[in-house]
Formats: C-alpha cells, structure tokens, sequence
C-alpha cells in the first residue's frame, strides 16, 4: 500500500514539474508580448496537471490581453473554485468584465478583494477608478455618436468634452494605477503653432488717364 502511495505521489510531483516548466516558459513569451504562444505554453501545462492554479490565473491575464474576455472570465472562475481568496483571480475576472463592459460587476469583483485583505484598498480604489473612467468614456462616446447621427452640429463640442475629460482623469490615475494599469499619455505637450496671418495686398489706385488693371491673385491656403 505505501509502495502504491509512493508511486503515486512521485508521479504527481513528476506532473507539477513538467507543467511548472511550461508556466514558466509561457511566462517567458507573456513578457515578450507573444500573448498566443503564452496560452497554447499554459494549456500545456493544464494538460499534465488540471489544478495548477496560477496557470488559469496566467492564461486569463494573457486572454485579457489580447481582448478575449469570455475566456479570461472562464479561466478566473475556475481559479476562484479552486481557491475561493485567490486575489488575482478577482483582479483578472475585474479586468474581463470591464472589457465585456459590464462596469457594475467589475466594480463588484474588485470590492470582493477588500473582503479578503485590506491592505490592497489603494489597488482596489486604482482599478475602481478606472472601471469609472471606462465607463463614463463610453457614455460620452455614445452622445457623440449619437448627436452626429441626428445631425447635431453641437456634437463636437460633446466628443471634446469627453476626450478632455478623459484626458486629465488618466493623468491622476497614472499616479495611482499599478504598473500594468497605467496607460502611456499621448501628445507632445508642445504648445500649438498657429498660421501666420496673412496682411491684405495694397490696393493701388490708377494714374490719371490710365485704366485700372486687376491681377488676380494666387489663394493662399
């Protein structure tokens, strides 16, 4: 009976170092930004052992990536099954929501966090934050979109609103966002050059007895 025990747990550690081998090689190609080759590594993995936790937590950051949701949701609740705490597991399932733009449950997720340690209030209040900007983003886009299908010259001024908005929002969350939340701010910061001004051409008034010649002049645009 020990020898049929022993065998079983050698085979089981021989399992967890093979799959613990391909994490880390998906690892590798997660940080090389190939998000493909990362999942195809860690199903691998999942093949030689289906409770190897921190591969479903792994893949669903790799699925959010490359903006596959669905998945990155199905990948979080197997993990949270496994290990109901698992705080990553929340983050990613949060992140997926909020691209499938559910924003109420993202929010939800993210509060699920506090409920397990405290001490991640400031990342919690990080990602809620931009649960927020996300959402009020895409409401803004909305009434752009529709004031310009109504014919609404005043739509403009909506879609700037908007992206001004958005533009200094993401400037204070820079500063309270985790690395992987923040975004790189676009513009130069350059202060915008205007068209000089072009003066009027001198009228020239005839001489007695001569006859005034127009010339038209070149449009300068």
């Amino acid at each position: 009976m020990r020898a049929l025990e022993a065998d079983a747990n050698e085979r089981a550690e021989k399992r967890k170092a093979e799959a613990t081998v391909l994490k880390d090689q998906g690892n590798q190609a997660f940080n090389k930004g190939d998000y493909t080759r990362a999942i195809k590594l860690y199903t691998q993995g999942l093949e030689h052992l289906k409770d190897f936790v921190v591969l479903y937590t792994n893949r669903a950051q790799a699925y959010n990536k490359l903006e596959k949701f669905t998945e990155a949701m199905e990948d979080c609740r197997t993990a949270l099954q496994l290990e109901p705490n698992n705080v990553k597991a929340l983050v990613h399932l949060g992140k997926a929501q909020q691209g499938l733009k559910d924003y109420e449950a993202a929010v939800t997720t993210y509060q699920e966090i506090l409920k397990i340690d405290k001490k991640h209030e400031n990342m919690v209040a990080g990602y809620i934050a931009a649960v927020n900007l996300a959402e009020s983003t895409a409401k803004s886009d909305m009434e752009a979109e529709r004031l310009f299908s109504e014919g609404d010259v005043k739509a403009t001024g909506v879609q700037e609103i908007g992206l001004n908005d958005v533009t200094d929002s993401q400037a204070a969350l820079t500063q309270q966002l985790p690395d992987d939340q923040q975004t790189t701010q676009s513009g130069s910061g350059q202060p915008s050059q205007q068209e000089p001004t072009q003066q009027p051409l001198p009228q020239l008034q005839p001489r007695p007895g001569e006859t005034q010649t127009f010339v038209r002049q070149p449009c300068m645009l």
